[in-house]
Formats: structure tokens, sequence, C-alpha cells
């Protein structure tokens, strides 16, 4: 019975690793503000509002939220793995 309780701890521990190995590919990927010109360029402002560019937005917000949620967990299961 230890054998398994073992084993079950080290497969939620490395469940939980994965995740959190996912959700920083995620957050490094999306999470950070693509505008940025690191060469120092400036961007033009207009009124106008190009959709395209909010669809894109919002698809970096949300799978950055997803990273966030998947390195939460991880570290949850990590945690759990731990006392199992």
């Amino acid at each position: 019975m230890d054998l398994i309780c073992d084993q079950l701890g080290t497969f939620v521990s490395s469940t939980g690793l994965m995740l959190d190995i996912i959700g920083a590919i995620l957050i490094f990927l999306y999470g950070l503000p693509e505008a940025l010109s690191r060469k120092g360029h400036q961007y033009i402002i207009t009124e106008q509002e190009d959709h395209a560019e909010v669809l894109k937005a919002k698809k970096y917000d949300f799978r950055a939220r997803i990273g966030l949620a998947l390195l939460i967990a991880g570290f949850v299961l990590q945690l759990v793995g731990i006392w199992l």
C-alpha cells in the first residue's frame, strides 16, 4: 500500500511539474506585451479601432490566463504530491 501511495505522490507531483512547464511557456509566449519596441520605435495612435488587433489581444489575454491557471494548478498538484 505504501508503494502505491509513493507512486501516486510521484505521479501527482510530476503532473504538476508538467502543468507548470506548459503554463510558463504560455505565459512567456502570450503574457508579454507584443507592441513593445525594444529599438525605441514609436507607434502612431489613431482613433480608429482595428478589429483584428482587438481579437488578437483577446486571444493573447485568454492564453496568458490559461498559462497562469496551469501554473497555479501545477503548484497545487506538486504540494499535494508531497503529502501523498
